[in-house]
């Protein structure tokens, strides 16, 4: 990938992520597997599935409320866990590639042959409307804090 899309300064003060069930973000957040090799397009259009370098968050707290709504059918109507991340203490270690700037979106996604359209737009639009910014490296436990744990029933006011 460009270093261009890759920046060790945060976009933003705050980032927020819908916590995985078998993931405990009191002890810090890392990626699923912080020594692979996946693409961004592939992360992004092959989904959690696939245990990659990066950790997806989203950039406002509604497009994470978003996304854990998406969620629930994914995990049998339990309760979904967001937590919010301060990114003003993180290492210079630590890695973004903010996703909802549409040039580095296009800049990443659209190198992807016209046979994996479909899979470049579902990209795209799930880039864009959860607002991803992707993070590698792992975020120690004190920039971590609970949000909210959504109910299945929750309507986003």
């Amino acid at each position: 990938m460009s270093d261009t899309a890759r920046s060790s300064t945060p976009p933003y003060n705050y980032l927020y992520r819908v916590v995985r069930r078998n993931e405990n973000y009191r002890v810090g957040i890392k990626a699923k597997n912080p020594n692979a090799n996946m693409t961004v397009f592939d992360h992004v259009a092959l989904g959690a599935a696939r245990r990659s370098q990066y950790i997806s968050t989203s950039a406002s707290l509604e497009a994470a409320e978003d996304f854990a709504m998406k969620s629930w059918r994914y995990n049998a109507g339990m309760p979904v866990t967001i937590v919010r991340m301060n990114t003003a203490n993180l290492t210079s270690e630590t890695k973004f590639i903010d996703l909802t700037n549409s040039s580095i979106r296009s800049l990443i996604f659209n190198r992807h042959h016209v046979s994996e359209a479909a899979k470049n737009k579902r990209a795209h639009n799930c880039a864009r409307k959860f607002e991803e910014v992707l993070v590698e490296g792992k975020i120690p436990a004190e920039c971590v804090r609970l949000v909210k744990i959504l109910e299945q029933n929750h309507q986003r006011s």
